[in-house]
């Protein structure tokens, strides 16, 4: 063997130490992105089952607060059909105070009649004095009476008007429950939709690298807080900027740093993030991915 041989091997030895000396701390730095893509598809789980949880509330309260109204307009109904006879039973006796007086004042001309004629017709003048006196008790009796109904229709007034308010402030609650279905309902969509991403491209959902090639800058356009503690951040830039799913990206306002977003989905031309750290984030922040 040569002497040019030997120092050929001796090179080709030394760069197959030096390449395994850089290869293997770069393997033990890979992160595992499957388990970091489970985890964040757990997390999504879990804010879905909760979202979906605080929905089932909020009809159980409306189902509640509907019988409770049901109960309401039944009582109403029974008070004013009770109100209805009443005011037929005081029609009646108004009707028959009204023949009763007419009796009365017929028996009365009756008697002057009578007395002016013939002073014999006494006897007929005592028993229409009989008659007008009980028809004079049947008048008070009669009084007595529409005086009672009366009592009952001023009651009865006042548990309408009463149950009238409480089917009212029902409405009201109803009215709010219905609201905060409907606010439940669409902050639950918004987090379907913002996490669909995570499932939409799964080749975007484990990105080859966190790192990008090259420096993408950008700026904040639009921000969705979903929930106390879920905020969405989305940057002009997408796809064919090299963005990919997983990315950091660090949001500056001036030389002032403001937070940090992973992305969550990524488009042609523009991202959606989750903030990850910090906070204040405004639309308009800058936003940076990879070295200055």
């Amino acid at each position: 063997m040569n002497a040019l041989t030997k120092a050929f091997v001796v090179v080709v030895t030394i760069l197959s130490v030096v390449l395994v000396a850089l290869v293997v701390p770069f393997a033990a730095r890979v992160p595992d992105y499957a388990q970091q893509f489970e985890e964040m598809k757990q997390d999504r789980d879990a804010r879905l089952a909760q979202a979906q949880e605080a929905a089932s509330k909020v009809r159980n309260a409306i189902a509640a607060k509907g019988s409770e109204l049901e109960s309401a307009l039944e009582s109403i109904s029974s008070l004013t059909a009770e109100l209805d006879r009443a005011n037929n039973d005081n029609k009646a006796l108004q009707t028959k105070l009204a023949q009763a007086e007419l009796t009365v004042n017929r028996s009365a001309a009756g008697m002057e009649i009578a007395a002016r004629d013939n002073e014999t017709k006494s006897q007929t003048i005592a028993k229409q004095s009989e008659l007008i006196q009980d028809q004079l008790g049947q008048i008070a009796d009669l009084s007595t009476q529409r005086g009672d109904l009366s009592q009952s229709l001023i009651e009865a007034r006042s548990n309408i008007r009463r149950l009238s308010d409480n089917y009212m402030r029902i409405q009201e609650q109803n009215k709010s429950l219905n609201q905060q279905l409907l606010e439940s309902q669409a902050s639950l969509k918004a987090v379907m939709e913002k996490l669909a991403g995570y499932v939409e491209d799964p080749e975007d959902a484990v990105p080859t690298s966190v790192t990008p090639p090259t420096t993408i800058r950008g700026s904040v356009t639009k921000i969705d807080q979903v929930t106390e503690g879920i905020t969405f951040i989305q940057v002009n830039v997408g796809k064919r900027d090299l963005v990919k799913a997983g990315m950091e990206f660090t949001v500056y306002r001036g030389d002032e740093f403001v937070g940090k977003i992973k992305i969550a989905s990524v488009d042609t031309a523009e991202s959606v993030g989750e903030l990850t750290l910090g906070g204040g984030v405004q639309e308009g922040d800058a936003v940076r991915a990879g070295s200055r």
